[in-house]
């Protein structure tokens, strides 16, 4: 048997003082080798397939690069002063009173009513993102294959970091003239980064199942 280690088994028959010893080859390699196809195929699958390991690593990378870049143009965002705040909305309103054709105006909404709902939008889209960020830098991150950690751990990891981030982008915007900390905007980024986490796990299950 090519394929075939023998083992030596001693099978010992006893007559009075006389013994005899059999060692029949056993064959155990093919079994063998194909558990451990088995198990490399299953840590493939784990890792996002044949390679995955490297893949998986550099996604992780690039995910936890584009966290940090998202905060960081949050924080340059926060750092505006109040006058530059506003002069931002402004320049939005000015954009949508053009596409509307003033029709919004014309109907009796308050320019400044508009801004305001026009900064909380943009928090909720900001921290959206950030959610979605870090939910899948957690999972890429994380042992296991990554739909599945998206919806457990990733998911939790994603948006306790980006409501923590939220607190602190309210405390810095304290600090800034013209500018204050609000309860209600890390309300409204909560919103924001758990259904960026959610569609993170969405996405992230989806491209795991495909990958199966």
């Amino acid at each position: 048997h090519s394929h075939c280690t023998t083992a030596r088994i001693r099978l010992q028959f006893r007559c009075g003082s006389a013994c005899v010893v059999q060692s029949p080859p056993i064959c155990y390699n093919r079994a063998m080798n194909e558990k451990s196809r088995k198990d490399a195929a299953n840590s493939a699958r784990a890792a996002g397939g044949p390679g995955g390991g490297d893949r998986r690593r550099r996604l992780a990378l690039a995910m936890w690069a584009a966290v940090a870049i998202w905060m960081a143009a949050i924080f340059v965002l926060s750092a505006d002063q109040a006058a530059e705040s506003e002069e931002k909305s402004g320049a939005v309103l000015s954009l949508l009173s053009g596409l509307l054709s003033g029709e919004g105006v014309a109907m009796g909404y308050d320019p400044l009513d508009v801004a305001t709902v026009i900064r909380k939008s943009a928090h909720m889209i900001e921290y959206f993102v950030l959610g979605l960020l870090a939910t899948t830098a957690w999972a890429a991150t994380l042992k296991g294959p990554i739909g599945r950690a998206a919806k457990g751990r990733a998911r939790r990891y994603g948006a306790a970091l980006g409501i923590a981030y939220a607190v602190t982008d309210e405390i810095h915007q304290y600090f800034v003239p013209g500018r204050a900390a609000m309860i209600s905007d890390v309300m409204l980024d909560a919103v924001g980064v758990f259904a960026g986490a959610a569609i993170a796990a969405l996405v992230c299950g989806a491209v795991n199942r495909a990958a199966e």
